[in-house]
């Protein structure tokens, strides 16, 4: 099991935990489809758990402050998320 330090700016700040939660609204395939389709539809990509995959991703990135992204993207992406989507992880 993995326990990692939690983001200080949130509860339970500093606390070392493992990252979770629920799948939010925001987390949904059809959402990213229709929003984002560049991203979901990428070579080829076909998940049957694409919503816990985004949760896991989204949940590890607010509780712990660490963004899981692939070699494509560019840096300084952390600092564009925080600055136009504060509450939207898409």
């Amino acid at each position: 099991m993995l326990f990692l330090r939690r983001n200080e700016n949130i509860s339970w700040g500093g606390v070392y935990a493992f990252p979770g939660g629920i799948i939010e609204k925001q987390d949904y395939y059809e959402r990213w489809s229709k929003e984002w389709p560049e991203f979901v539809h990428r070579e080829g990509r076909k998940y049957t758990d694409f919503n816990k995959r985004i949760a896991a991703i989204r949940e590890t990135f607010e509780e712990i402050n660490y963004l899981l992204v692939d070699g494509t993207w560019r840096d300084g992406l952390r600092e564009i998320y925080l600055k136009e989507y504060k509450s939207d992880f898409l």
